[in-house]
């Protein structure tokens, strides 16, 4: 794996959670010249250190809550469990997957607006999986708050996390918006003119929904998927199970998820623990005085606090309900390309 710059980490502290920065925006930024972010940026994406800048999509707005469910397998076959991972991958109702070192080593959500959407998919993967599946455990997650890598750079303490979280706004979609997000999330860093194409929208109808989208807070921002172990750090869950759930604890614990350069995620919950935060440090030792300062803003000496390492992630989707789908997306820029009316865009936010 490349090692990492200095201007490496600045650009990728920016873009992590700005993902549809311009050049011009970066460089205001950053104070870094034009040629030195568009080197760097090519640099990082031709040693695949990151991806495409997609939206991260509010679904709480649009009245969908998420449920996390921790699931333990009886002694099986590989290929059997495989076979779960792959239609869980697969399926419009699941956001994340990811496999985790725990009595439950796998974790997968599902994004659902009532309680009965959630029973009805967990009776379908039981009556397919339902042998393989020794236990499980399931969590409702009320708020998400994304923080980023802030140790990648200590310059930017200041960028606006992205959250998932209900406020007093409610949002519907007709078919037109579905479309255009479902674009956005399948795009591979193509401009707007190519997927308004590719869903036979017209272009300004297109851009003008995308206003729309993000104005109304169901696109929350752009985020740049940084690939897993690149900052050479170990990814661990603290799963928080606290006496106390009164607000002013919950400001203190988010408060101090806010500032610390190792916390990268905040989830509040409802299920066996109240908080999950999620950390990337150099080995699991690093975990044990950041668990202390959380029992210490607790105001509990023994409070539970799980250390469940997070080995990786299977799938991570803002959106998977969408439209349409990236093989769909990917024949019509093969057929645009086809044509010779697509230039690919090389820089999100360059549409």
């Amino acid at each position: 794996m490349r090692k990492l710059t200095a201007k490496d980490r600045d650009l990728l502290r920016v873009i992590e959670l700005k993902g549809n920065s311009s050049v011009t925006s970066l460089m205001r930024e950053t104070g870094f010249r034009e040629h030195t972010i568009r080197y760097r940026l090519d640099n990082l994406r031709r040693h695949n250190i990151i991806e495409p800048a997609r939206p991260f999509v509010n679904t709480y707005l649009l009245g969908y809550t998420e449920y996390a469910i921790y699931v333990s397998f009886q002694p099986s076959k590989q290929s059997s469990i495989d076979a779960l991972l792959e239609y869980l991958v697969a399926s419009p109702m699941v956001p994340w997957v990811s496999e985790l070192g725990a009595d439950h080593p796998y974790m997968f959500s599902i994004l659902a607006r009532s309680i009965d959407d959630v029973m009805s998919e967990l009776s379908r993967i039981s009556s397919v999986f339902g042998p393989i599946i020794a236990s499980r455990s399931v969590c409702v997650r009320s708020r998400i708050t994304y923080f980023g890598r802030k140790h990648l750079s200590k310059k930017f303490n200041t960028i606006r996390p992205l959250k998932l979280a209900r406020d007093s706004r409610a949002c519907r979609l007709d078919e037109t918006d579905n479309l255009v997000l479902s674009l956005l999330a399948s795009s591979n860093g193509n401009s707007c003119r190519q997927l308004a194409e590719v869903g036979d929208i017209p272009l300004t109808t297109f851009k003008r929904r995308k206003r729309s989208l993000e104005n109304s807070g169901v696109i929350d921002g752009y985020y740049t998927p940084i690939i897993s172990g690149v900052t050479g750090l170990s990814k661990f869950k603290l799963a928080i199970n606290s006496k106390s759930t009164d607000d002013s604890v919950q400001k203190k614990l988010y408060s101090f998820a806010e500032a610390h350069p190792n916390v990268y995620y905040l989830v509040e919950c409802l299920g066996e623990w109240n908080y999950e935060i999620g950390v990337e440090v150099e080995d699991r030792r690093c975990v044990l005085p950041i668990a202390s300062e959380i029992r210490s803003i607790l105001g509990e000496s023994n409070a539970d606090i799980r250390n469940i390492p997070l080995f990786d992630y299977k799938k991570f989707d803002p959106y998977p309900q969408r439209k349409l789908a990236a093989a769909d997306l990917a024949c019509g820029l093969a057929a645009l390309d086809t044509s010779g009316n697509y230039e690919l865009v090389r820089w999100q936010g360059a549409a």
